[in-house]
């Protein structure tokens, strides 16, 4: 049955459908971009029993009238349009083996689905009707809403969460990205339904999609039958406009009091948007300082000074002013002296030139993750949307390793110059019981 439907899929797209605006291939893949403006990057590999789709929404912090709308609308999209509930559109991908999700970032909203190649139509068509019918129903709105003010009294109780909210604050300050990704109380309870629908309307469209396909599958049937399937999906008039956050002119500190047993610490800075030279350079900085059991913070300061249960530092691909973050948990009596520790590494990495030998081990490291990273036909597909979502191409996604090999002692040096200054900090922790300094 369900090759029958497939087939009949591409007997229809030859009589009405998109066409295709714009094709190219690379090592990464292929790119395809329909008339309504969807742009579809697929990699095949006929090797697995399974395809993974996965749809990315062009749409942020930035440009949210409330917040928390973004993370509103992605549940929605899971809970029913005008042929399926919520819990047919589950139901209906699990009966064949596979998984939908649908979560909300800083820069993006995503649908991720993942079913055998055998069912492969049925995961596109289904992706087909939530973007363009979701029904957003008074009645899932409101179960939808109430479920989102009740985990966002939870998290509180999370102190990983609160954590990284103050350290977003301490950063970003007065810019959209301080928000938390789904949003505050007290904006929540404003939000409308009307007011929802209209926010879907305008940045889930086509021309703001970007569709990563990865598994087994084969691509000229599946761009004509997504040239079919979207065919009555409308571009909307938009114009996104990136609003770069303000530097950090000195440090800024910020705390909040939790009764807990360990401090929970975020020592970051800002840095160049992914789109910069900077950006690859500043991830070797990164890595050195604290990706995994050989970085500078596992070693120094959880080996050789015993300060920390946690170590690590990491630093995401964002449009505007990205970040680095070294993230530490320890306990309440030795919280200076971690603070002191973490800047005693930058200060190191900014004076003193790191060594040809620990530079080769960091870059052998970063493309050793980065294979690692890449296993899952999910994660192929995810990398190949979101690289030309942000801005630097598709092909960026087999490019990265050469990137990282160009970098070299006096790249580190300069970058680690140029933006390990003026740190945001954010603590959370018994402060009732602890001197702080």
């Amino acid at each position: 049955m369900k090759k029958i439907f497939f087939a009949v899929l591409l007997l229809l797209a030859a009589c009405t459908s998109l066409q295709v605006v714009e094709e190219s291939h690379s090592a990464a893949g292929s790119k395809y971009v329909l008339g309504n403006g969807i742009t579809v990057l697929m990699k095949e590999n006929h090797n697995t029993g399974l395809v993974a789709i996965d749809a990315l929404f062009k749409v942020g912090l930035t440009q949210e009238p409330k917040p928390g709308m973004n993370n509103f609308v992605a549940k929605m999209l899971l809970r029913g349009t005008k042929k399926r509930t919520g819990e047919d559109i589950l139901s209906q991908i699990e009966n064949v083996g596979g998984s939908i999700s649908s979560r909300t970032f800083a820069e993006y909203c995503e649908i991720g689905i993942v079913v055998p190649s055998e069912y492969f139509s049925v995961g596109l068509e289904i992706l087909k009707d939530i973007i363009m019918n979701s029904e957003f129903s008074v009645e899932e709105f409101e179960k939808t809403k109430a479920k989102i003010l009740d985990e966002l009294k939870a998290k509180e109780d999370d102190p990983n969460i609160v954590e990284e909210e103050l350290f977003m604050k301490a950063l970003y300050d007065k810019h959209p990205y301080a928000n938390p990704i789904d949003g505050f109380i007290d904006s929540v309870k404003t939000i409308t339904r009307d007011e929802l629908v209209e926010h879907y309307r305008k940045w889930f469209s086509p021309n703001n999609l970007f569709i990563g396909i990865a598994g087994n599958f084969y691509e000229k049937p599946t761009i004509r039958a997504l040239a079919y399937l979207f065919r009555d999906f409308k571009k909307q008039p938009f114009e996104e406009k990136l609003i770069f956050a303000e530097p950090l002119k000195s440090k800024r500190v910020l705390t909040k009091n939790k009764l807990l047993e360990s401090f929970f610490i975020n020592y970051g800075f800002l840095i160049s948007p992914v789109t910069s030279p900077d950006f690859v350079r500043m991830r070797v900085v990164t890595s050195a300082l604290g990706s995994g059991v050989s970085s500078r913070m596992f070693t120094e300061l959880r080996g050789k000074r015993g300060l920390g249960y946690l170590t690590y530092a990491k630093q995401p691909s964002v449009r505007i002013n990205g970040f680095i973050k070294m993230v530490m948990i320890v306990r309440p009596s030795v919280l200076n002296q971690s603070l002191k520790g973490i800047q005693d590494l930058v200060d190191e990495i900014k004076t003193e030139k790191m060594s040809e030998k620990e530079l080769t081990h960091v870059k052998n490291k970063m493309k050793g993750f980065y294979l690692l990273a890449h296993q899952e036909s999910k994660e192929q597909a995810n990398f190949l949307a979101f690289y030309e979502m942000q801005g630097v191409g598709y092909d960026y996604d087999v490019e990265y390793p050469k990137k990282i090999d160009s970098v070299s002692v006096d790249d580190v040096y300069a970058v680690a110059n140029k933006y390990l200054n003026n740190p945001a900090i954010a603590i959370t922790g018994p402060f009732s019981v602890n001197l702080f300094k």
